[in-house]
């Protein structure tokens, strides 16, 4: 059964997030998951980002831009983000595949946008092979989640990440194929994704190093194991 692993109800809640610039103190600088920013859950805000992930064109994509690399090797600051959510000021992060083990890249990022990623979901759509039902749809998404280990930090302040906590699945959502990473497939088709996601609040102007360690230590199915160190330098102005 094919899936895409990444390290990544639709209800409308009316709370309001004010914009501000964050400069990192106690390490409370993500949205915790139990807010709504900008009216929207984190799981809304996953399947937004995977609604972008999978529907920007592969030349456009920060994975086929910018090769991966211990050593950074970011050839265009400005092609980081997968997309952004104008209304709300959220930038979407474009995220390396696992078998990218150690990434570093340079962001060229507007002030006053918050930023979302996932640290490290899985997606699942009814156009993958072997895939006839929600609980197809929802085994598979869960595939590869279990065992996880997660640090996340900015500016070389920890945040408080619990994975136990952090760990969400969405509802069900379409999504537009448009560059092929799931496979040799297009179209629309309904979709499930579940992982752990880092919201960040707006950065202060100037230089942000913001780092996540992953790993998967998965005794029962080994084939998902894998670990992961990507370190995003952004410059925000």
């Amino acid at each position: 059964m094919a899936f895409l692993l990444i390290c990544t109800s639709l209800i409308s809640y009316s709370y309001f997030f004010s914009i501000y610039s964050y400069s990192v103190g106690a390490g409370d600088f993500l949205y915790s998951l139990d807010s709504n920013p900008f009216g929207k859950n984190h799981k809304e805000w996953l399947a937004e980002w995977w609604k972008y992930n999978l529907g920007i064109s592969a030349e456009d994509h920060p994975d086929y831009i910018n090769p991966t690399n211990s050593v950074d090797n970011t050839k265009d600051p400005s092609k980081c983000y997968i997309g952004e959510d104008k209304v709300n000021n959220v930038l979407f992060l474009g995220v390396p595949p696992v078998e990218d083990k150690f990434v570093v890249r340079t962001c060229d990022t507007p002030a006053g946008k918050a930023i979302f990623l996932p640290i490290e979901s899985s997606q699942c759509d009814y156009g993958q092979e072997g895939i006839a039902s929600e609980k197809d749809l929802i085994d598979c998404a869960k595939a590869g989640n279990n065992g996880v280990i997660a640090k996340v930090s900015l500016d070389g302040v920890d945040a408080e990440y619990n994975v136990d906590k952090n760990r969400i699945m969405t509802d069900l959502f379409n999504i537009t194929m448009n560059n092929k990473m799931m496979g040799n497939y297009s179209g629309s088709y309904g979709s499930l994704s579940e992982g752990y996601t880092v919201f960040l609040k707006p950065l202060s102007v100037g230089n942000h190093t913001l780092k996540y360690d992953v790993s998967v230590i998965y005794p029962p199915d080994p084939s998902y194991n894998y670990i992961q160190q990507a370190t995003y330098h952004l410059v925000v102005r």
